[in-house]
Protein backbone atom coordinates (compact mmCIF):
# COMPACT_ATOMS: atom_id res chain seq x y z
CA UNK A 1 0.00 0.00 0.00
CA UNK A 2 3.18 2.42 1.00
CA UNK A 3 3.91 2.38 -2.94
CA UNK A 4 0.79 3.63 -4.17
CA UNK A 5 0.51 6.35 -1.44
CA UNK A 6 2.32 8.10 1.14
CA UNK A 7 3.91 5.65 4.38
CA UNK A 8 1.70 8.18 6.72
CA UNK A 9 -1.70 7.48 5.03
CA UNK A 10 -0.36 3.13 5.72
CA UNK A 11 0.47 3.79 9.21
CA UNK A 12 -2.25 5.72 10.08
CA UNK A 13 -5.03 3.60 8.45
CA UNK A 14 -3.40 0.29 9.75
CA UNK A 15 -2.00 0.90 13.17
CA UNK A 16 -5.70 0.74 14.62
CA UNK A 17 -6.91 -2.09 12.68
CA UNK A 18 -3.61 -4.16 14.08
CA UNK A 19 -4.69 -3.12 17.70
CA UNK A 20 -7.95 -3.98 17.30
CA UNK A 21 -6.62 -7.58 15.64
CA UNK A 22 -4.57 -7.78 18.53
CA UNK A 23 -6.95 -7.29 21.01
CA UNK A 24 -9.49 -9.81 19.54
CA UNK A 25 -7.16 -12.47 19.05
CA UNK A 26 -5.22 -11.79 22.05
CA UNK A 27 -1.52 -11.78 19.74
CA UNK A 28 0.92 -9.59 20.49
CA UNK A 29 0.71 -6.48 18.48
CA UNK A 30 3.75 -5.28 18.72
CA UNK A 31 5.52 -8.11 15.96
CA UNK A 32 2.42 -7.07 13.64
CA UNK A 33 3.01 -3.05 14.38
CA UNK A 34 6.68 -3.51 13.94
CA UNK A 35 6.64 -5.36 10.61
CA UNK A 36 3.84 -2.91 9.43
CA UNK A 37 6.84 0.27 10.15
CA UNK A 38 9.17 -1.20 8.65
CA UNK A 39 7.46 -2.39 5.34
CA UNK A 40 5.40 0.80 5.10
CA UNK A 41 8.89 3.13 5.39
CA UNK A 42 10.98 1.13 3.28
CA UNK A 43 8.09 0.77 0.19
CA UNK A 44 7.78 4.55 0.71
CA UNK A 45 11.59 4.58 -0.56
CA UNK A 46 10.53 3.32 -3.97
CA UNK A 47 8.43 5.88 -5.82
CA UNK A 48 9.05 9.87 -5.82
CA UNK A 49 5.18 10.19 -3.93
CA UNK A 50 6.28 7.37 -1.03
CA UNK A 51 7.14 10.13 1.71
CA UNK A 52 6.94 14.24 1.89
CA UNK A 53 11.18 14.36 1.86
CA UNK A 54 11.17 12.09 -1.34
CA UNK A 55 9.65 14.68 -3.33
CA UNK A 56 11.06 17.56 -1.69
CA UNK A 57 14.91 15.69 -3.12
CA UNK A 58 13.03 15.30 -6.10
CA UNK A 59 11.97 18.11 -7.43
CA UNK A 60 15.24 20.21 -5.61
CA UNK A 61 17.57 17.88 -8.03
CA UNK A 62 15.17 17.77 -10.83
CA UNK A 63 14.38 14.55 -10.95
CA UNK A 64 11.82 13.10 -13.15
CA UNK A 65 9.24 10.18 -11.36
CA UNK A 66 10.69 7.78 -13.50
CA UNK A 67 14.57 8.52 -12.75
CA UNK A 68 13.41 8.50 -9.37
CA UNK A 69 12.09 5.54 -9.18
CA UNK A 70 15.48 4.10 -11.86
CA UNK A 71 17.66 5.65 -9.18
CA UNK A 72 16.12 3.94 -5.94
CA UNK A 73 14.99 0.46 -7.06
CA UNK A 74 18.72 -1.26 -5.56
CA UNK A 75 18.32 0.65 -2.54
CA UNK A 76 14.58 0.11 -2.13
CA UNK A 77 15.32 -4.46 -2.59
CA UNK A 78 18.09 -4.41 -0.32
CA UNK A 79 16.30 -2.23 2.49
CA UNK A 80 13.43 -4.77 2.17
CA UNK A 81 15.84 -7.93 2.20
CA UNK A 82 17.44 -6.26 5.35
CA UNK A 83 14.03 -5.35 6.57
CA UNK A 84 12.59 -9.06 6.70
CA UNK A 85 16.04 -10.15 8.12
CA UNK A 86 15.45 -8.13 10.98
CA UNK A 87 12.19 -9.20 11.58
CA UNK A 88 13.09 -12.54 10.76
CA UNK A 89 15.47 -12.07 13.98
CA UNK A 90 13.63 -10.02 16.02
CA UNK A 91 10.04 -10.88 15.84
CA UNK A 92 9.45 -14.22 14.81
CA UNK A 93 9.40 -16.22 18.01
CA UNK A 94 6.92 -13.24 19.48
CA UNK A 95 4.31 -14.44 16.53
CA UNK A 96 2.26 -17.45 18.00
CA UNK A 97 1.79 -20.25 15.17
CA UNK A 98 -1.75 -20.67 15.56
CA UNK A 99 -4.31 -17.55 15.95
CA UNK A 100 -7.53 -18.42 17.65
CA UNK A 101 -10.25 -16.45 15.71
CA UNK A 102 -14.29 -15.86 16.91
CA UNK A 103 -16.16 -16.37 13.77
CA UNK A 104 -19.45 -15.63 15.69
CA UNK A 105 -18.52 -11.84 15.83
CA UNK A 106 -19.45 -9.70 13.03
CA UNK A 107 -17.67 -7.46 12.30
CA UNK A 108 -19.88 -4.65 12.22
CA UNK A 109 -20.20 -5.18 15.90
CA UNK A 110 -16.40 -4.32 16.33
CA UNK A 111 -17.24 -0.48 15.44
CA UNK A 112 -18.20 1.46 18.36
CA UNK A 113 -18.74 4.89 16.03
CA UNK A 114 -20.44 3.44 12.51
CA UNK A 115 -21.62 7.03 11.44
CA UNK A 116 -17.81 7.90 12.03
CA UNK A 117 -16.27 5.00 10.62
CA UNK A 118 -18.31 5.49 7.40
CA UNK A 119 -17.66 9.06 6.94
CA UNK A 120 -13.95 8.25 7.48
CA UNK A 121 -14.08 5.30 4.42
CA UNK A 122 -15.63 8.03 2.36
CA UNK A 123 -13.02 10.23 2.99
CA UNK A 124 -10.18 7.46 1.85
Amino acid sequence: MAVITNNDVVVLCLTPIICIFSDTTGADAEPFLIAMFIAANTASMALFIGNPTNIIVAEANDISFLSYSAWMGLPFLGAAVAGIAVLYLTSLRKIPRTIAIDMTIRPRDMLRKIRQAAIGTGIL
